[in-house]
């Protein structure tokens, strides 16, 4: 009896490693699709901004709707400097959001790193910016929409002022009549983030129905 292998059983052999090396370069070429109906997650922070505050930018580059649940901020050093969860931002594939961040602990000139997560697990890093200390954003936020007295009398305009920026500023009030004459004006400080009420006096127009307007100048 031979102890080598029958024509007919290497044959065989020669057929079934042949067809292992085809299944195995389907395996490997096919693993870099997706699988039909399938879909992924795939989140990207593009830039950061201000919008009544800092915010960072965040996109939605997957095939599903993905939630935006935390983001982190480190220094240079990779020292975590602020955080923030449970945000809860949805996003469709394709949206943007926009990510406050906590600017008070950032210091001006430095460079850091905004890294975020989603609900499914993904994370995106990689984003680095030099924050640039920003300004202070003045808005008037609210004020009694009427008031009422006899012509020519005195009245008492109550306007709210909030300083939405990233800096410290300083402004003025200003109240103005129907001919765009100041009729009043008060200065005004304010932190970023806060907000402050001040009270001015006016002289009411001499005729009924004439509208005040008021405007707040950083």
């Amino acid at each position: 009896m031979s102890s080598g292998l029958s024509p007919v059983v290497s044959a065989l052999l020669l057929v079934l490693v042949a067809v292992a090396g085809s299944a195995l370069l389907y395996l490997l070429v096919s693993g870099f699709r997706p699988a039909p109906g399938g879909s992924f997650s795939l989140l990207k922070v593009e830039g950061v901004g201000l919008e009544g505050g800092l915010v960072a930018y965040v996109r939605n580059l997957g095939e599903r709707r993905e939630v935006v649940d935390a983001v982190y901020v480190y220094d240079s050093s990779g020292r975590l400097v602020w955080h923030a969860s449970g945000l809860g931002l949805a996003l469709e594939p394709g949206g943007l959001a926009r990510v406050p961040l906590n600017a008070s602990r950032l210091r001006a000139g430095e460079r850091y790193s905004i890294e975020v997560a989603g609900a499914s697990g993904v994370v995106a890093s990689g984003f680095s910016f030099v924050f640039t200390g920003g300004y202070p954003v003045f808005g008037v936020t609210g004020y009694n929409s009427s008031i009422t007295g006899p012509p020519g009398g005195r009245a008492r305009l109550v306007v709210t002022v909030s300083n939405v920026g990233l800096l410290q500023g300083y402004g003025q009030v200003r109240v103005y009549d129907h001919t765009g004459s100041t009729v009043n004006t008060t200065g005004i400080a304010l932190g970023p983030g806060s907000q402050q009420t001040v009270v001015l006096d006016v002289v009411l127009p001499a005729s009924s129905g004439t509208v005040t307007s008021f405007e707040c100048l950083r």
